[in-house]
């Protein structure tokens, strides 16, 4: 004769278990905190942080940074298309914003004279590129 155990049976049954073994674990993986399921359930702090760094970088960015062009065309010197001195580059580098940029252009430059500028450049450590004029 068969043997029946006297065993109760649990209400959950196994696939109850399972849920609720995988909604306990599941909590830990970041499930219900910005895990799995990102989309509103977490407690914000991540895309909160992110909208304040994106507001503060706009606050500071309200001026447009400005641009100067600097063309060297054999010993002569321009800056955005008028003719100045080695000096005169220095000076106005010193006087502009700091986060002015520049683009340095070579057309068919004599050596020492494109050195100079770039030398001030760098000295003044502002942000600059070099670019050759296409022809």
């Amino acid at each position: 004769m068969a043997r029946k155990d006297n065993k109760k049976k649990s209400k959950f049954g196994i696939w109850g278990w399972l849920v609720a073994t995988l909604v306990l674990v599941g909590g830990g993986f970041g499930v219900t905190q910005g895990g799995w399921l990102d989309g509103g359930l977490g407690d914000g702090t991540e895309t909160t942080e992110t909208t304040i760094n994106e507001t503060s970088s706009v606050g500071e960015g309200n001026e447009e940074a400005k641009h100067v062009n600097i063309t060297i065309s054999q010993s002569d010197i321009f800056w955005d298309n008028e003719a100045v001195t080695e000096d005169e580059v220095e000076s106005r580098v010193s006087d502009e914003e700091d986060s002015t940029t520049y683009t340095v252009t070579d057309d068919n430059t004599i050596k020492a004279t494109y050195d100079s500028v770039i030398e001030t450049l760098t000295d003044s450590q502002v942000d600059f590129q070099e670019a050759e004029e296409q022809s």
